[in-house]
Order: C-alpha cells, then structure tokens, then sequence
C-alpha cells in the first residue's frame, strides 16, 4: 500500500493509466485529499463485467463513494452536455465539434451499473453486506470529471443520476456526506479488491521509482524557491482591495484561494508603491506551503516569442532539470502549477507574452498570477481582477506598527503609499515632530542604510548616471565605468565594493536597478543641490523637464534658508512662493518670502495710479480693453503677486493687498468716467472684466494677478474653515471699492468663519449695487454657494437681499445666476408641475416624425440637467415613461441639426436600450455613428456622441450607415477610424485592417493623430456589442493596434506644427503633440525611447512627459 504524508490514502490499480492526464488527474485528488487529511481508497483503472466497461477512478472515503468517469476537455471551449447522445464543445467562431462519439452520461451511469452489480454478486455470497436501501447503484455518487475544470460558458443539461464536476472542485465533493457505504468496513472493501483482481501500488516498481523521483525534483524546487523569496522579505499587512469590483481585504491567503486548484487568471493592479510585488510574493509563499510549483517571471525578462527562454532563466536558480520537463514532472504528479509575471507593464510585448501564456495553460493546467499598474488589460482575459485600494484608518496603523511605530505616521497624510508608510514607521522615532517630511523620512532610511559616505556619494553617482540617460537600469559595465569616475570614491578603494554591496540596490541580468524608484530620484535631488553653486543655479537645474518632479526633495535638502529662499524665487512658482511664505519650507524661508511679498505689493500700490485703460471700441457692446502700465512685471515678479493672493486665501498679506485695490479703484475708476464719456453703455463692466475677469489677460494689473491667485487657491487649495475671517477685513475698511469687493467675494466662496457668513449679506447688497457684470456673477455665486450655511436671521436677510435686486433682464448671466440663488434658498416657484410635464411629453410623443415635435423632445430632454426647483421635475417625469416611450423621446431629441447640452447623454442611453427594432432609434443611431458633424457649439460634445451613436449601431449592424463619398481628408479620417471601432465594439477585428491603417498613414496621418487625441480625451466606456462588457474605444484601438498607433504618433512628432493643435496649451490634457508623446510612453519601443531622449527630453513643452515616456517604455523593455 501507498501512503501520502500521515494520511492513509491507499490506491490499488487494475493497470496502469496509459495517458498522462488520467496519471496526473489522479495525482491531483491524491495529494488535495493528503493536504485535507481525508483518508481514503483509490480504485484505479479497472473493468467490470457489465460491457466491459473500464473505470478510470473508484473512491472510497468516510463521507461516499463515488465513481468518477474522467474526461480531459479543451479548457477555453464551452462544453455542451445533453442527456442524449454525444457531447459537444463550442469553437469561438460558433460552430461545434464532438467531443466523442456517444454521451458521458450514459457511459458514467453504466459504469456505476457494472459496479453496483459487482458488489451484488459478492453480496449474494454473503462476502459484504447488503445496501440499505434499494440496490447498491443508489449507494454510489456517479460523475463525470472534467479536467482540469468546467469550460466557463458551458451548457450542462441535468442528469437525474449523474453530475458533472470540475477536478477542481472534485474533492470539495468528496468531503461532503453523500452516497456511500457507511456500514462497511476495510474488510469489505479487501474483498471487493481481491474479487477485481486490483494489486497495491508497489514501492520499488519503476512506475513508483519514477514518481517518488519526479515528486522530490519538484520538491526540491519549492524549497529552494522558498527560501530565496522568504529572505528578507518583510512582513505583509492584509489590504484594502477590490475584487471584481466588489471591497474587500486581501491578503497572501485570498490570493491562494483564487489560485489553487484552478486554471484562473488574476489580475493584480494597483499605482507604483502600493504594494503588488509584495502581495504577490508572499502569495507565492502561501502556494509553495500548499504544495504548488510556483514560476515567477519578471515582465521585462521576456523576449517576444521566446516564452521558453524567460522560463528557463525562472527555474534555473532553483534547479537543474529543465524547465518544461519540471512544469511535467509537477503537473503529472498532481502539484499545481502557478505562474506569476510581476509588472506586466513594463513588457514591451504584452500581447504576445499573453498568448503564449495562454498557450502554455493549455499544455500545463496552471494559474497565472499577473501584476500590473495598468486597470486595464483586456488582452489578460482576466478571471478574477484584483486592484488594490490605497491604505487608510486601520490598515495604515497596521502597516505602521508592523514596521515600527504608528505615532505621527498612521494619521499623516504625508505618508499616502504603503511603500511611504512602511519607511516612515522605521525611522519616525529619531525624527523630530516637523522635520518628518517624505524627504527627511528618505533622508534617514537612507542614511541607515548606508555605511559612509562615500557609498551614498557612489549611489547618488549611479542615480545621477540614470536620471542623465532617463533610464531606470544601467549595464553593469556602465556602472562600473561611472563609479570608477566618481570622484568620492577615488580615495577609498573598497568604496566601489561597498556601493555594490549597498541594499538599496540590486544587479539582476547584468543590470543595476535601486530597489525603489522614490530611492534613485531622492539621490538625484540631493547630487542636484550638493553640486549647484547657488540657488539660482539649482533653480535652473530644477526647471529642466528631466528635475520638475525632483522640486519638493531638493528643497527641503537644501539647508541653507538663503540659497533655498533664492531657488524658490528664481523657480517663480506661485505654489511654491505661497507654500513658502506659509512656512512649509522653515521660518526663516517664510520671512524672506513674507518680506519679498510685502514690498513688491506696496510697489504695486505705488505703481498702479500710473496705469491707463483703452477700450478696443468704446461704442460697441464689448468687454475688451487693455491696460497700460509704466512698470512692468517681471515672470518673477508675477509669480510673487500671484502668491500674495493665495496667501490672502488664508488671511496673509489682507491690509497690503487692500491699498493695492483702493490704489487701482481710483484708475479703475477714472478709465469708467472716460469710457463713458467716449459713449461706451458698460464702462464699469468693461473696466472689471479687464482688470479681474478673463478679457485683458495680456496686461492684467497687479490687482488683477492678486486676484487670480486667489481664486487658485479656492479651486486647488484647502478648503477648510479658517481661525481668521477673510472675506469682512478685505471689503468692509472700503465698502465701494470693487477691488476689496471682487476680492472678497471669492474669499466668500466656500464661507470658512462665522463672521464671514455673518457679513455675506451685506457684502452681496453693497457689490451688487457698485455693479459690473462679473462682480455681481461672483457675488451672486457666492450667496448661492452659501445658502448651505447661513442661518435663521442671517439667511432671511440673504432672501430680502436676493428678492430686493432689480437685475437688467437683458443681462441673461447674471439673470440666470440670481434664479439659481433664489431657487437655493426656496424662493422660487417651479415654472411647471409633473402634471404639465406629463403633458409636455405627450404633445411631443403624438407626432415623432415633425420637427416641431423634435424640437419640443430636445427641449424636455435637455432639462433634465436643469435644477428642478427652477424648471420642474422633467427627471422624474421622464423616468417614469415606459420603456419604448422613454426610448422614443431620446430619439426624438437627438433628431434635430443642433447639438444640445443632452445629446451625448441621450445618444448613450439609446445605444444601451435599443434592440434594433423601431425605426426612429435606428434612424437616429444611425446619424451619429455616421459623419461626425463638423460645426457644432462643442467638439468634444460632438465626439461623445458620435461614440455613443457608433457602440449601439454595432449592437444592429456589422457595417457602418451608408454615407456619401467625401473629399474632406477629416471625414475621410473618421470613417476609416469608424471601421475599426464597429468592430471593436462588436468584439472581432476587421478583416480589412491592414488595407485600412495604410491609408491612415499616408493619406491622412495628420488628421487620424488628431482623431485619437479626441477618443482619448473622450475617455469613454462603452457597452460592447454583446452588452456583457464595456469598451473604452482609445484603449480598445491602442489594445488591439499598438505598432500601427507608434508609427503615427512618431510621424506626428517630426510633424507637429503641422497638427492641428499641435502646440495646444490651454487644453487640460495638453495639445496634440503631448498626446503623442504621452502615448509613446505606451505604446513605444527602444528606438523610440532614443528619438525621444535625443530630442524631445529638453523641450521646454514636451520635456517632462517626454522623460515619464521613456521611463515607461524602459521599464518594460530593459532587462
């Protein structure tokens, strides 16, 4: 007899299995009932007289006995089971193949059959007892075993007596009660062994030789891989997560779970630093003390094509057999088999290392275990996607005591990774409370960490080398090269050593990488600060595109408040110049900063009576002027300007900042008096719009520049409430003068101090009656935005304020914005019932086809996005259509020419609902998946719905709307681009393909680029056509065609001026060239990292998305 581990698993056989992946199946249930401590008896490969049938498993436990007919099926094809005749497996193109010629269930019944007839005859001789209830047959569990587990998709029509099951799920089976023989004893089962003739598995046979040899192989492979990921490897702290889009906390044992015993495909994602590598080696732990063979393969170690060559460089540390004659011996022995491919993004051959990843489970029935910084890998066909959340509350305090002290780390937000926790509770306790920055928390873990000095002067040379080459890994030789030239280490001669040796870095493949990427940009920084000269230097040194992200580090090194004072001025940041003048960066930085700030705006003060203002025309009914200033400001001077007002968000520099307003209200208004006199009917509105508002930026005053950056600071800074009130100290010393007031209204939105909102009345009162358009606007919003705070008699006096304005019904802005605040304080009565409404929708319903009808659709629609205390509650009304009514209202709004503000939105839900079956949908479908209107009130409008339009046409169609030709090289663009995306949509890709991205590229290349900056701002997604899935269409297009996407990008590049919007800066997402470039980063190869680092690494636009570029692209292609 046999026994695995403590546990009796006793196997006797009637001859050995001929195929190996019944010998592996069996393995399988062996070792999984040796790991649950299931005793049991394993009857193999035998035959009964009834038809002779041959049984591939017969098991005996305390829980069933269960007679198992073993089929191995293709695991990627649905399996189709009927009760009658031959099974069937689904090819992807949807045609079927026979798996055999005649059905498992009649074939695993009769089998059961043979047996129960069998242990009836031994039972007629009075060997073993009888069966308790009727006939032994009803004694036996009888399934049929797909190996290695149920084809996801498949249809398995019930049997009454036989089921089918995974060898997956196989022994979860077993060890439920179930059909058995309770009442028998071993004694009884000898006797049913004997009578087959079955004999015991030997010790000494060549068979058993050879599988105890193969099972200590592998074993040997686990320990040695065991040993060399648990070294050093700290502790993991379960983590916040999401599973399928479902939180939950994951640690190394949900990570095995998913894995062992099935043929899945995790995807594990999460940003840089929150700790993926982490989870997923200590989950690799967990598999390898479960008896799997896990292979872990770094991303960037592979070459296209050449799978086998990664797996072997994998497998070599930890043993001498081949690799696939090891994945063999572990798959035949029944270990399970789990690769994992950590930091899939940094391969430069996604696509191909997954199909043969792919090809591979198909030869192995492994897991695969993929980490990613990338949410989205569709080409993974991922089973179970995991993403990690960002660590907050309980588990940072986890994190932080587990690694040292939670004190000053757990509830900081300095620290936002787990990688930032984990160093900081190392070295917090030796840092003092306000020097414990993420700089100064890498400052000390690296100092100790490192031996001397001339060590981190080698590591500072090693990143330095890096960050000039924008790269992440340096040959070994080019190491050896830059350390030998570091003159810190000439005069220590085990210095070179000693930096070799330093933890913090690591030599893999003939290549040098830090072990965190934060270590060598901290290092950089510091080499920046200890070799430049002074602060305006190293200001220069930081403005480089290749150091914007190294900010932060080098000035919080730099030591010497002067130097570090200048180098923040000569950066002219406002961000900077504020965070300084509020003490980030130390009191005496703040003084020289506050000082600097003080005096530049008393020269603005003393400066601003000598401005002039000239309208473009005084007479036409325009905002547009300019200013004439005889002192200019500097880059630097604006920057400190634009501080000031960021500073005054939080109550700084108020009384210096109120002479400058009372200074430029006197010219402000002597510009009105001459503008009026000139004949021009919005002299005041002009003047503010020019001074404050957003006409005249190219000579804004200083006034103007103060209040810009305080309106930055209320759009990117904190809101939170204030110990100072800032809004009544900057408007009530000069009541009438517009600058205090403007001011002041945008310190009033949010309100942060109780005098504020106490005052807000009357603010809004005394601005409103001084007048000018944009004045009144931010007042306006201001009282609205405030309805949420005010209180009882504060309030009422907001309403009298609000009631009592007679605003100019011509001004349709500011007319607009006073409905809106009335309505937030319930002043105002809805213009129309649900009632009407109702009514409203089936005038326009009683004749779809009229335009005039159209029209009135738009209109209902297009109010929806309305406040319906104003309008009424067009949402509700709309929502509580049936189905095809509602359906035809939205394809009734999107008929007329104009484009509203819900067209996008109606398009979609149409694409969603629509099943092709009434003509209005599909007509109005069919409009926008067709030309992409050309003049429309917005472009990006446009797109969306053109997307929208195009992912429900596919639901209906494989072809696109029949258009007419067109000579535009745009429309010509979008329709090829179109084919593409229809079959994106529709989940296949078009034959034509290649004949398609050939005319892109020669015919309309310019056009094409600027069609896919347009899908990525879009940044849609989209129901695919079979409504399972969501596609976002630039992905989906970057996904599927990579290598044509790179040439076009790069053509674009030697083109830009010659793109539309080529250098566009005013875009949140940047121009079309910094698509481009963004987009190499993605889709580039080496030869494009070079082009890249030879040319655009120092332009002054393209530079810092440049270096992220070949960041990206050298991470997945170095070794």
């Amino acid at each position: 007899m046999n026994k695995n581990n403590n546990t009796q698993i006793t196997v006797f056989y009637g001859d050995q299995p001929a195929h190996a992946h019944e010998r592996r199946a069996i393995n399988v249930v062996r070792n999984e009932l040796a790991r649950r401590n299931m005793p049991a008896t394993l009857l193999v490969n035998f035959a009964v007289a009834r038809g002779a049938r041959q049984i591939d498993l017969l098991i005996v436990s305390d829980q069933r006995c269960m007679n198992v007919e073993l089929k191995h099926v293709d695991p990627t094809l649905p399996l189709i089971a009927t009760p009658n005749g031959p099974w069937r497996q689904r090819l992807p193109e949807g045609a079927e193949r026979m798996v055999a010629d005649h059905g498992y269930y009649e074939q695993a019944l009769q089998e059961t059959y043979g047996v129960a007839d069998v242990l009836a005859d031994l039972n007629r001789k009075g060997v073993v007892p009888g069966p308790t209830g009727k006939g032994f047959a009803r004694h036996i569990d009888t399934v049929v075993c797909c190996d290695p587990h149920i084809p996801a998709g498949s249809t398995l029509n019930r049997h009454a007596y036989v089921s089918v099951v995974g060898l997956d799920t196989l022994v979860d089976r077993l060890a439920q009660p179930g059909p058995g023989l309770p009442h028998w004893d071993r004694r009884h089962w000898d006797e049913v062994i004997r009578h087959l003739g079955l004999y015991p598995e030997g010790e000494d046979t060549t068979e058993a030789l050879r599988r105890r040899a193969d099972a200590a192989a592998v074993e040997d492979y686990r320990r040695r891989f065991r040993e060399f990921t648990a070294a050093n490897l700290p502790p993991l702290v379960a983590a916040a997560a999401l599973i399928d889009s479902a939180p939950v906390t994951v640690n190394a044992d949900t990570m095995a779970d998913h894995l062992v015993g099935r043929q899945h495909r995790i995807q594990l994602a999460a940003e840089s630093g929150q700790g993926k590598t982490h989870l997923a080696k200590h989950a690799a732990l967990t598999l390898t003390d479960r008896g799997q063979m896990v292979v872990w393969i770094d991303a960037d170690d592979y070459r296209k094509g050449h799978l086998i060559q990664s797996l072997r460089r994998a497998v070599s540390p930890f043993s001498t057999h081949e690799a696939h004659s090891l994945l063999a011996k572990a798959a035949e022995g029944g270990s399970g088999i789990t690769f994992v491919i950590d930091a899939l993004e940094k391969c430069p051959h996604r696509e191909k290392l997954l199909e043969q990843l792919h090809a591979l489970q198909n030869q192995y029935p492994a897991a695969l275990l993929v980490t990613t910084t990338n949410a989205s890998m569709p080409q993974l066909a991922a089973t179970c996607n995991v993403h990690l959340q960002a660590p907050t509350g309980v588990e940072r305090g986890r994190i932080a005591t587990t690694y040292g002290t939670s004190d000053r780390v757990a509830e900081s937000e300095e620290y936002r990774t787990r990688y930032d926790i984990t160093l900081a509770a190392q070295v917090i306790a030796d840092l003092p409370a306000g020097r414990d920055s993420n700089t100064e928390v890498l400052d000390d873990y690296i100092r100790r960490r490192t031996p001397s000095e001339a060590v981190r002067a080698g590591l500072r040379c090693l990143a330095q080398a890096m960050n000039a080459g924008v790269r992440t890994a340096l040959p070994i030789a080019e190491v050896m090269t830059t350390l030998r030239r570091c003159e810190a280490l000439a005069t220590t001669p085990s210095a070179i050593d000693d930096t070799l040796a330093s933890p913090l870095i690591r030599v893999y493949q003939a290549r040098l990488r830090f072990d965190h990427e934060k270590l060598a940009r901290f290092l950089t920084a510091e080499h920046l600060v200890l070799t430049a000269h002074d602060g305006a230097e190293l200001a220069q040194l930081l403005t480089q595109p290749a150091h914007r992200d190294l900010r932060d580090h080098a000035l919080m090194l730099e030591s010497d408040p002067v130097r570090r004072y200048d180098t923040i001025r000569q950066l002219a940041d406002p961000t900077l110049i504020a965070s300084a003048a509020m003490g980030s960066f130390g009191i005496p930085t703040a003084k020289q900063a506050q000082a600097d700030i003080t005096e530049l705006l008393v020269q603005a003060a003393a400066a601003a009576p000598h401005s002039t203002f000239t309208a473009k025309d005084p007479q036409a009914a325009s905002l547009d002027g300019t200013w004439h200033h005889l002192r200019q400001w500097t880059p630097i001077e604006e920057s400190l300007l634009l501080a000031a007002g960021r500073c005054a968000y939080h109550g700084m520099f108020l009384p210096e900042i109120g002479a400058l307003m009372d200074a430029t209200d006197t010219v402000m208004r002597t510009a009105m008096r001459d503008l009026h006199g000139a004949g021009s009917r919005m002299a005041i509105s002009t003047v503010v719009a020019c001074t404050f508002g957003p006409f005249g930026q190219k000579s804004t005053p200083a006034a103007g520049l103060v209040t810009q950056g305080a309106q930055d600071a209320r759009n990117f800074g904190d809101r939170a409430a204030t110990t100072i009130p800032t809004a009544t100290p900057t408007w009530t010393p000069n009541p009438r003068c517009l600058g205090r007031l403007y001011l002041a209204a945008l310190l009033s939105h949010p309100i942060r101090h109780d005098i504020d909102a106490q005052h807000l009345p009357d603010l809004v009162k005394t601005g409103l009656a001084v007048g000018g358009y944009h004045l009144r606007l931010k007042l306006l919003e201001s009282a609205m935005y405030g309805s949420s705070v005010l209180k009882s008699d504060t309030r009422q006096r907001m309403v009298d304020v609000l009631s009592g304005y007679d605003n100019d019904l011509g001004d349709w802005g500011t007319s607009s914005t006073l409905i809106d605040a009335l309505a937030s304080y319930d002043q105002i009565t809805p213009v129309t019932s649900l009632e009407g409404i109702q009514r409203e929708i089936a005038d326009a319903l009683s004749d779809v086809d009229h335009p005039d009808h159209q029209t009135l659709a738009q209109g209902i629609v297009a109010s929806m996005f309305e406040d319906e205390r104003v309008l009424g509650p067009y949402s509700e009304a709309i929502d509580s259509l049936p189905d095809n009514q509602r359906l035809t209202l939205y394809a009734m709004s999107v008929m007329p020419s104009d484009c509203s503000f819900g067209t996008p939105w109606a398009v979609k839900q149409l694409a969603e609902g629509a099943d092709g079956a009434d003509d209005l949908v599909v007509r109005a479908l069919a409009r926008y998946a067709g030309p992409l209107p050309r003049e429309t009130f917005s472009h990006s409008e446009a797109v969306a719905a053109h997307l929208n339009g195009l992912s429900g046409w596919a639901k209906i169609s494989a072809t696109l709307p029949p258009v007419d030709e067109s000579a535009d090289e745009v429309a010509v663009a979008w329709r090829l681009v179109d084919e593409l995306l229809l079959h994106l949509f529709r989940g296949d890709m078009v034959e034509q393909a290649a004949g398609i991205w050939h005319r892109l590229s020669h015919e309309t290349p310019g056009s094409t680029v600027t069609i896919l900056r347009d899908l990525y701002r879009a940044n849609s997604e989209l129901l695919s056509g079979d409504q399972n899935s969501t596609v976002n269409p630039h992905r989906a297009l970057v996904a599927a065609y990579p290598d044509q996407i790179r040439e076009l990008l790069q053509w674009a590049l030697t083109h830009r001026d010659d793109l539309p919007g080529g250098r566009e800066k005013w875009h949140p997402m940047g121009g079309t060239s910094g698509y481009a470039v963004r987009m190499l980063g993605v889709v580039g190869t080496t030869t494009t990292a070079d082009l890249l680092r030879h040319h655009y690494v120092h332009d002054p636009e393209l530079g810092r998305d440049a270096i992220e570029a070949v960041h990206a692209i050298d991470a997945r292609t170095q070794q």
